[in-house]
């Protein structure tokens, strides 16, 4: 398993292994933060371009076209908050870079406590990130 992206533990818990996920849902039994334990495939990481990457998940997110946009924003912003609430027990200000930001809904909801900045591949997700923070549009290993 991959350490925890938050407190970088090693000993996360199990909570859902599922054929539909990328691999087995794990929870860190240090901090709480609940992330995908190893990656099976290069879904959203690896070689490709970022066009080829967008198709990728728009592929594997075909059975979820159905919910309206609407619904689908404030299904990310709670997302987006429980995630804050988990780095707020570690860190109540500052700065914060967020490394593969989509299209800026854990920004938005972050610049309430952080100076928050982003990084994204896609160019069009990079964009509408930028609505709520500044993003470069590229690769963390380019800056």
């Amino acid at each position: 398993m991959i350490p925890c992206d938050l407190c970088g533990s090693r000993d996360p818990a199990p909570v859902l292994e599922s054929p539909r996920l990328d691999g087995p849902l794990v929870c860190c039994r240090s901090c709480g933060l609940y992330y995908v334990g190893e990656r099976r495939t290069n879904l959203a990481f690896g070689p490709d371009a970022a066009a080829a990457t967008t198709q990728r998940i728009r592929e594997a997110n075909r059975d979820l076209q159905g919910i309206e946009l609407d619904e689908e924003r404030r299904l990310a912003v709670l997302n987006a908050r429980t995630r804050l609430h988990l780095i707020r027990k570690y860190r109540s200000s500052g700065r914060l870079l967020e490394v593969g930001c989509a299209r800026g809904d854990f920004l938005r909801v972050a610049r309430e406590y952080f100076e928050v900045a982003g990084v994204e591949p896609n160019e069009e997700l990079a964009r509408d990130a930028m609505a709520f923070a500044p993003v470069d549009q590229g690769i963390i290993e380019n800056h």
